[in-house]
């Protein structure tokens, strides 16, 4: 082998050595940044995002689901009672539905207020 080659192999060694280190650091100001570098790094971001976002549905719909489910139970269980058990509670049937939403967070908790209020002494 003669030195000219071997200086050669050493000039592409160097020139390998600077495009890994560029490609490590996207942001480097010679801008050499092979394009399979950025754009797995840009894939990489969007699958982690997808799945990130995927993540935050199924929790939403399981938190839903476990809502549903509890109004549910709880309106099955009211629905039981007689009208004179559901009378000494404070409500009417004609509310059942109303009250277990209620308890399970998916209405507004509207008869609190509405009991307080009647219950106020002066």
């Amino acid at each position: 082998m003669n030195m000219g080659s071997l200086t050669e192999l050493d000039r592409l060694a160097a020139s390998s050595d600077a495009l890994h280190r560029d490609a490590a650091r996207p942001d480097t100001p010679s801008g050499v940044v092979p394009p399979y570098t950025s754009r797995s790094l840009r894939i990489g971001d969007a699958v982690m995002t997808a799945i990130g976002v995927g993540c935050a549905a199924l929790r939403r719909a399981w938190l839903r689901y476990r809502r549903a489910r509890e109004a549910r139970l709880a309106y099955d269980d009211l629905r039981h009672l007689d009208d004179r058990m559901l009378r000494d509670l404070g409500f009417d049937r004609s509310e059942i539905t109303s009250v277990a939403a209620e308890h399970a967070g998916t209405a507004e908790p509207t008869r609190v207020r509405a009991v307080l209020a009647s219950h106020v002494f002066l």
